[in-house]
């Protein structure tokens, strides 16, 4: 159960953000963003949550996400 609650509160925070940037910035489509939203805390939450934040600090897993953030938001728009 801590999971669902953690991967929701993840879910919404991302899809807000990815909204705000995407959305209204540039005009994306909300099934987009809540596509990317999805497999994005998908991704982010079992590997940088749950894999790479139990073995070093937090600091190492907040820049693993952000790495992680940016190629799953990037690779898409350069045809990846």
């Amino acid at each position: 159960m801590e999971h669902v609650k953690a991967l929701l509160v993840k879910g919404m925070l991302t899809l807000v953000a990815l909204y705000l940037v995407l959305g209204v910035g540039y005009g994306a489509p909300f099934v987009g963003v809540l596509l990317l939203t999805l497999v994005l805390g998908l991704v982010s939450y079992f590997s940088g949550d749950l894999f790479i934040l139990p073995k070093t600090n937090n600091l190492t897993a907040t820049f693993s996400d952000l790495g992680i953030t940016f190629l799953i938001v990037w690779l898409p728009l350069v045809g990846l």
